[in-house]
Protein backbone atom coordinates (compact mmCIF):
# COMPACT_ATOMS: atom_id res chain seq x y z
CA UNK A 1 0.00 0.00 0.00
CA UNK A 2 1.34 3.38 -1.04
CA UNK A 3 0.66 6.76 1.58
CA UNK A 4 -2.04 8.67 0.33
CA UNK A 5 0.46 11.74 -0.82
CA UNK A 6 1.60 8.98 -3.39
CA UNK A 7 -1.71 9.55 -4.87
CA UNK A 8 -2.38 13.09 -4.69
CA UNK A 9 1.43 13.47 -6.55
CA UNK A 10 0.39 11.10 -9.28
CA UNK A 11 -2.82 12.76 -9.81
CA UNK A 12 -1.15 16.81 -10.23
CA UNK A 13 1.44 15.59 -12.27
CA UNK A 14 -1.56 14.18 -14.13
CA UNK A 15 -3.86 16.97 -14.39
CA UNK A 16 -0.14 19.00 -15.75
CA UNK A 17 -1.41 17.11 -18.90
CA UNK A 18 -4.63 19.59 -19.40
CA UNK A 19 -2.95 23.18 -18.10
CA UNK A 20 -1.57 24.60 -21.27
CA UNK A 21 1.74 24.70 -21.07
CA UNK A 22 2.75 27.84 -23.15
CA UNK A 23 -0.18 30.26 -24.32
CA UNK A 24 0.74 32.35 -27.41
CA UNK A 25 -0.77 35.42 -28.27
CA UNK A 26 -0.72 36.51 -32.58
CA UNK A 27 -1.88 39.70 -34.07
CA UNK A 28 -5.25 37.38 -35.25
CA UNK A 29 -5.83 34.96 -32.94
CA UNK A 30 -4.29 32.81 -30.24
CA UNK A 31 -2.45 29.05 -29.56
CA UNK A 32 -2.46 26.92 -26.56
CA UNK A 33 0.40 24.19 -26.43
CA UNK A 34 0.04 21.29 -24.46
CA UNK A 35 1.79 18.48 -23.84
CA UNK A 36 -0.36 16.46 -26.13
CA UNK A 37 -0.41 18.45 -28.84
CA UNK A 38 -1.83 22.42 -29.54
CA UNK A 39 -5.35 23.59 -29.70
CA UNK A 40 -6.14 26.35 -31.52
CA UNK A 41 -9.57 28.16 -29.94
CA UNK A 42 -9.25 31.59 -32.24
CA UNK A 43 -9.59 32.50 -34.86
CA UNK A 44 -11.09 28.94 -36.36
CA UNK A 45 -10.84 26.25 -34.01
CA UNK A 46 -8.28 23.42 -34.28
CA UNK A 47 -6.65 20.73 -32.15
CA UNK A 48 -3.07 19.30 -33.58
CA UNK A 49 -1.70 16.38 -31.62
CA UNK A 50 1.75 16.05 -31.12
CA UNK A 51 2.25 13.08 -32.94
CA UNK A 52 0.32 14.51 -36.36
CA UNK A 53 2.51 17.83 -35.94
CA UNK A 54 6.02 16.17 -35.90
CA UNK A 55 5.17 13.06 -38.38
CA UNK A 56 2.46 14.90 -40.90
CA UNK A 57 2.82 18.88 -40.29
CA UNK A 58 6.36 18.87 -40.36
CA UNK A 59 9.50 17.53 -41.01
CA UNK A 60 11.24 16.50 -37.83
CA UNK A 61 14.81 16.29 -39.30
CA UNK A 62 14.38 20.15 -40.21
CA UNK A 63 12.76 21.62 -37.49
CA UNK A 64 14.92 24.30 -35.39
CA UNK A 65 15.83 22.64 -32.19
CA UNK A 66 13.08 24.93 -30.50
CA UNK A 67 10.72 23.26 -31.71
CA UNK A 68 11.99 19.83 -30.77
CA UNK A 69 12.19 21.30 -27.49
CA UNK A 70 8.42 20.74 -27.00
CA UNK A 71 8.72 16.80 -27.84
CA UNK A 72 11.85 16.15 -25.49
CA UNK A 73 9.91 17.90 -22.86
CA UNK A 74 6.67 16.23 -23.69
CA UNK A 75 8.82 12.70 -23.48
CA UNK A 76 10.31 13.67 -20.41
CA UNK A 77 6.86 14.63 -18.52
CA UNK A 78 5.73 11.55 -19.57
CA UNK A 79 8.56 9.71 -18.22
CA UNK A 80 8.12 11.22 -14.62
CA UNK A 81 4.08 10.39 -14.93
CA UNK A 82 5.19 6.85 -15.33
CA UNK A 83 8.14 6.92 -12.80
CA UNK A 84 5.54 8.37 -9.98
CA UNK A 85 2.55 5.75 -11.24
CA UNK A 86 5.66 2.88 -10.73
CA UNK A 87 6.14 4.24 -7.61
CA UNK A 88 2.26 4.62 -6.84
CA UNK A 89 1.36 1.64 -8.18
CA UNK A 90 3.80 -1.00 -7.42
CA UNK A 91 6.42 1.04 -4.95
CA UNK A 92 9.39 1.08 -7.25
CA UNK A 93 10.50 3.86 -8.08
CA UNK A 94 13.38 6.65 -7.32
CA UNK A 95 11.99 9.76 -6.78
CA UNK A 96 14.97 11.67 -7.76
CA UNK A 97 14.60 10.51 -11.04
CA UNK A 98 10.81 11.75 -11.48
CA UNK A 99 12.11 14.95 -9.96
CA UNK A 100 15.11 15.37 -12.33
CA UNK A 101 12.66 14.26 -15.18
CA UNK A 102 10.05 17.03 -13.80
CA UNK A 103 13.16 19.95 -14.34
CA UNK A 104 13.99 18.82 -17.57
CA UNK A 105 10.35 19.31 -18.69
CA UNK A 106 10.47 22.26 -17.65
CA UNK A 107 13.86 23.43 -18.82
CA UNK A 108 12.81 21.93 -22.53
CA UNK A 109 9.68 23.50 -22.64
CA UNK A 110 11.13 26.82 -21.66
CA UNK A 111 13.39 26.75 -24.91
CA UNK A 112 10.65 25.89 -26.73
CA UNK A 113 8.38 29.33 -25.28
CA UNK A 114 11.71 31.06 -25.72
CA UNK A 115 11.92 30.27 -29.38
CA UNK A 116 7.89 31.07 -30.37
CA UNK A 117 8.45 34.17 -27.98
CA UNK A 118 9.06 36.59 -31.12
CA UNK A 119 7.88 40.19 -33.61
CA UNK A 120 4.11 40.17 -33.18
CA UNK A 121 4.18 37.35 -31.25
CA UNK A 122 3.74 36.77 -27.40
CA UNK A 123 4.11 33.50 -25.94
CA UNK A 124 3.73 33.19 -22.09
CA UNK A 125 5.35 29.85 -20.66
CA UNK A 126 3.32 28.85 -18.10
CA UNK A 127 3.93 24.88 -17.80
CA UNK A 128 7.86 25.28 -17.08
CA UNK A 129 6.85 27.45 -14.02
CA UNK A 130 3.94 24.96 -13.14
CA UNK A 131 6.74 21.70 -13.81
CA UNK A 132 9.60 23.47 -11.54
CA UNK A 133 6.76 24.06 -8.80
CA UNK A 134 5.30 21.22 -8.55
CA UNK A 135 9.23 19.18 -8.60
CA UNK A 136 10.18 21.54 -6.23
CA UNK A 137 6.50 20.91 -3.60
CA UNK A 138 6.38 17.15 -4.35
CA UNK A 139 10.29 16.89 -4.58
CA UNK A 140 12.35 19.35 -2.59
CA UNK A 141 14.41 17.00 -0.75
CA UNK A 142 14.86 14.57 -3.51
CA UNK A 143 16.30 17.40 -5.66
CA UNK A 144 18.31 18.63 -2.59
CA UNK A 145 20.33 14.83 -2.39
CA UNK A 146 20.69 15.34 -6.04
CA UNK A 147 22.37 18.51 -5.89
CA UNK A 148 24.27 17.09 -3.10
CA UNK A 149 26.12 14.14 -4.41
Amino acid sequence: MTPAGDDRRLAVLCLLSVLPWTVTVYPRGTGLVFPWGLLSPSPAFGVVPIHEYYLTHTYANALPPYLLAWGVATAAYALAVASAAAGTVVAREDRRVTAALLLVAAVAHLRFTLGTDYAGITSVPLGPAVLVTTAWWFHADDLRRIAAS
